[in-house]
């Protein structure tokens, strides 16, 4: 069965005239949530002798308050957050693209792209920056509290974060060599056009 390409580019044009609005919802939504974690992560900060008490993934008992591990914890969340943001814009522009039935272009290949590398750093970030913590503590560069945890669960969410992004990188080169092969294809179509 073949498919309509008129009927299919108009279920396109139309998923990207409901998806655009929905990424401007989550844009409002991050808006909100990130100032609010924010707060109250400066709010949780303190740690104390009797109290784990964490910011993020990161959590400690003891003193002195290791202030520079809840910065180091904030600068974390902070560029996750960052990613996200800077991913779901990516995702706005694209959506915005199909809705007026831009499809196939240089632009959108690009876009995808970028999205693909945003998701798969946000994997490798949930892997690296625990690490991360981990040797600046034993380095001394943050201070060790009397006892401590970071939460290096590099369970499911990093690795499917590091899948999908490469799936999308996948997609997104795959797309490019369609692309690019279909001009070709249409370049000798009109130089043969030319010749007869």
């Amino acid at each position: 069965m073949e498919l309509d390409a008129a009927a299919e580019i108009g279920k396109i044009r139309k998923f990207g005239r409901y998806a655009q609005p929905t990424c401007a919802v989550l844009f409002v939504i991050l808006a909100v949530s990130g100032p609010a974690t924010l707060v109250f992560a400066l709010s949780e900060a303190g740690w104390s002798v009797t109290e784990a008490r964490g910011v993020g993934r990161y959590f400690a008992i003891g003193e002195p308050e290791p202030l520079s591990l809840a910065a180091w914890s904030l600068l974390d969340a902070t560029l996750m957050f960052a990613l996200v943001c800077v991913a779901v814009g990516y995702l706005y522009s694209l959506f915005g693209a199909l809705g007026r039935g831009v499809i196939h272009t240089a632009d959108n290949v690009r876009r995808i792209r970028r999205i693909g590398q945003l998701v798969f750093a946000l994997g490798a970030m949930q892997i690296v920056l625990p690490v991360l913590t981990v040797v600046l503590i034993e380095a001394g560069m943050l201070p060790e509290p009397a006892a401590w945890a970071v939460d290096a669960d590099f369970g499911p969410d990093a690795l499917l974060l590091l899948v999908a992004g490469g799936l999308v990188l996948l997609i997104s080169w795959i797309m490019e060599v369609g692309r690019l092969a279909s001009e070709d294809a249409e370049q000798m179509r009109r130089e043969a056009e030319l010749v007869v």
